[in-house]
């Protein structure tokens, strides 16, 4: 068995491969022909990755939560879109995915909450109670849309 020492890339010979300063150039070179190579490390990717995802913190409170919740279940699995982790903690959430009837005993929860995030933070809003209080709308003990709260 003999050990192969040279590279088998193309147009690459092994004694010109001393540094990364070829490979730079060999891109450079590439990209200027419409290639539309892009040249970094794991690392940066991972870390790119961490730094430009949506990490949700989750206030459920009525239906819309129970939808959520079967939408991490195995039928649905938003963990084919990349968001099957929710965090519990507002310090390490930066989005806050609002779900269902908020009443207002459960407001000051929800601004505590919201306040306590990070910046930059989101807000998503989902279902109509949330929203606009829904069919809840003229009752005494909703909030009509979590605009007037946050």
């Amino acid at each position: 068995m003999e050990v192969k020492k040279a590279t088998s890339i193309r147009s690459m010979e092994y004694e010109d491969f001393k540094n990364n300063d070829y490979l730079e150039e060999m891109v450079r070179r590439l990209n200027m022909d419409g290639a539309g190579i892009v040249l970094g490390t794991v690392d940066e990717l991972i870390n790119w990755g961490r730094s430009n995802s949506l990490w949700s913190l989750t206030f459920g409170t009525s239906c819309c939560a129970i939808e959520f919740m079967a939408l991490g279940a195995a039928r649905y699995d938003m963990a084919r879109f990349g968001f099957e982790v929710t965090r519990n903690s507002p310090r390490q959430a930066d989005m806050i995915m609002v779900l269902g009837t908020i009443t207002h005993k459960m407001a000051p929860v929800l601004k505590r909450l919201y306040d306590q995030m990070a910046e930059p933070k989101y807000v998503v809003a989902v279902g109509g109670c949330t929203i606009s209080g829904g069919p809840f709308i003229k009752s005494y003990h909703v909030v009509n849309g979590i605009d007037k709260i946050i």
